[in-house]
């Protein structure tokens, strides 16, 4: 791993408290576990044998990971939902897919797009395949926490540029409180180390406020709103902002 992660120690020291009391881990030991994370991050050079010595240290306490995630699809569907216009709605990069499902019926009719289907309950319609869904058209589209995931976000932007008329986007921001390397570790700790056989891009593709909007307008996107909503997700510490952009289709 990068040295780079730590060039804030300090900040990525109180961070990883942050996530280790959501864990359930005890004060006595969490000292201990910050430093053996560190090292592991700072001397493993094979990146998956990292994940892996993560999730030996941190894997037991996965339990309440799902506990304190466990209305993350409602919390986000509140964020967004009264954003969303029309009836036909585009889950991009759906993931557990919970978010479309809290969404759908009866208000509308969502489809699901990932790489693979992950979603926890199946039933409404979804592709993996680019082509087919790129002959589609939406009212409202949702890309929750998914750009900075992609090796080439601007591609995945443009394609939606050109399906939809509204986007809500939720993504995570840097700036001078939260800059790159803080947020590259928490993204990586969450998506690597507590599931290391996921393999979940973490190219950390984060951006400012003011770079993730520039980039929705060069995509022929207007910014009608921009809303902080903070560390919402104390177990996943990541600055999220929500973005309504609108567009002609």
């Amino acid at each position: 791993m990068q040295s780079t992660l730590f060039a804030s120690q300090d900040r990525a020291f109180w961070l990883l408290q942050i996530i280790l009391i959501e864990l359930g881990f005890d004060w006595q030991v969490r000292r201990s576990l910050s430093e053996q994370l560190f090292d592991i991050i700072r001397t493993e050079p094979h990146e998956p044998t990292a994940a892996q010595k993560v999730w030996n240290l941190l894997g037991s306490q996965l339990f309440n990971v799902t506990q304190k995630l466990s209305d993350r699809s409602g919390l986000i569907a509140t964020q967004v939902g009264s954003h969303l216009v029309g009836k036909k709605l585009l889950d991009f990069g759906c993931g557990d897919g919970l978010v479309g499902l809290r969404l759908g019926m009866p208000n509308f009719i969502v489809s699901s797009h990932d790489v693979a289907d992950y979603r926890l309950l199946k039933g409404s319609s979804f592709t993996s395949n680019w082509s087919e869904l790129g002959k589609l058209k939406f009212d409202s589209a949702l890309a929750i926490a998914v750009f900075h995931h992609c090796d080439e976000p601007d591609l995945e932007i443009e394609r939606l540029a050109n399906i939809t008329r509204r986007l809500g986007v939720i993504e995570s921001v840097i700036d001078s409180a939260m800059p790159w390397e803080i947020q590259a570790l928490v993204d990586w700790l969450y998506n690597r180390g507590l599931h290391p056989g996921a393999q979940i891009p973490v190219p950390g593709n984060f951006r400012t406020v003011e770079g993730w909007s520039e980039t929705f307008r060069s995509h022929g996107f207007t910014v009608c709103h921009i809303e902080d909503l903070g560390i919402d997700l104390p177990i996943v510490p990541e600055h999220h902002v929500l973005f309504v952009l609108d567009r002609e289709i």
